[in-house]
């Protein structure tokens, strides 16, 4: 396909490489997508940080609070509470980052700065939350982040996002980045560092040049990832539906699987409660053996270490120092040479171990 008419930029090159199915859908043949009150959130708040950030005087924080409810958006919210849940929320954020941009005395150069750059024979672009001028006269890009999950630092220095970001700013005023910033708003955390090297620039150019070659191509196969089952187009997916309605013997064979598991789990069920009242009666009775027919129900007592505070206590206080022990940690030392296994069982004979009881079943000879 010809991609002269396009503007591509971060969000619709992940889509392709997510899925380029999907992204056929929403750029070719325009399906709107789902409304998705996260996202109408974090629109109005971007929205109200640029009334807050522009211009040489701070607002009035009522003249903000204002903004933000005339700028507010009602879309995709699955019900009145959360609406309200995240406009409250809304509202805290811009209070306590307006005394954060009152007390640093922070005006913003650039805010919501659209870029655009011509990249081989496509054109890119994005739209900067915000860009400033650093003391050493270079630049700083920030992207400020609403989501309930913090942005760490692994997660700045690895951002794909704010390295086309940086790309677009440097190519577009010929001047130097300094550092890139993620600003976490709903905990006010500022994670900041260096501008990405020449190798990350030049790794995502070519990762992006490949990806509208696949555009270009025309290769719009779905591919199944870990965002499919909150997909917006899953009816028309051939991952979700080719199988189905080509191949009845095989929708056959699914349903009678999805029968046999859910018998399995029914029996397991079933199996456990019954096995829990012979291993009762036999406690009770004081029996270790049950003859039913030509079988034999036995029941097996076995000593379960299980790691209560009291039990890690006594192995952290022991010649054996392990530091926040665990079953797998502690199968991990044995097995890999760097626990004695002589000094793990005079440790372990501190310990206090819970009976733990178990059936086997053996048939008669």
């Amino acid at each position: 396909m010809n991609v002269d008419n396009y503007l591509f930029s971060y969000t619709s090159l992940n889509t392709y490489n997510t899925c380029p199915y999907r992204w056929k859908l929403i750029y070719i043949d325009k399906l709107p997508l789902a409304k998705k009150g996260y996202l109408s959130f974090g629109t109005t708040v971007h929205n109200t940080l640029k009334y807050l950030l522009m211009g040489p005087l701070l607002p009035t924080l009522e003249s903000v609070v204002n903004i933000y409810r005339s700028k507010w958006i009602s879309d995709g919210y699955r019900s009145k509470n959360e609406e309200t849940e995240y406009f409250n929320v809304g509202i805290e954020i811009l209070k306590e980052f307006y005394a954060y941009i009152e007390n640093n005395k922070e005006r913003a150069r650039y805010v919501e700065y659209p870029i655009t750059a011509n990249i081989s024979d496509f054109t890119l672009m994005g739209i900067i939350d915000r860009i400033d001028i650093t003391e050493n006269n270079k630049l700083e890009i920030i992207d400020y982040k609403t989501s309930r999950v913090p942005y760490t630092h692994m997660d700045a220095e690895d951002a794909e996002q704010l390295i086309i970001y940086q790309f677009l700013v440097e190519n577009h005023f010929q001047q130097e980045v300094e550092k890139l910033t993620i600003f976490n708003l709903r905990n006010l955390d500022k994670i900041t560092v260096p501008r990405a090297n020449e190798s990350k620039i030049t790794s995502i150019k070519n990762k992006m040049e490949i990806t509208v070659s696949g555009i270009k191509s025309d290769y719009f196969e779905p591919v199944e990832n870990r965002f499919c089952n909150s997909c917006d187009f899953q009816s028309l997916c051939p991952l979700y539906n080719k199988e189905v309605v080509k191949d009845k013997e095989l929708f056959v064979k699914g349903l009678k699987y999805v029968e046999i598991e859910q018998n399995i789990k029914k029996l397991e069920t079933e199996k456990n409660t019954m096995g829990n009242e012979l291993i009762e009666y036999a406690i009770k009775n004081g029996i270790r053996q049950i003859h039913i027919d030509n079988y034999i129900i036995k029941i097996m007592k076995n000593k379960k270490l299980y790691f209560t505070p009291d039990n890690i206590k006594k192995l952290q206080e022991s010649d054996v120092k392990l530091n926040g022990v665990d079953e797998d940690k502690l199968i991990k030392k044995i097995n890999d040479g760097s626990l004695n296994l002589f000094e793990i069982k005079r440790v372990l004979k501190k310990l206090n171990f819970k009976d733990e009881y178990t059936i086997n079943i053996t048939k008669h000879i």
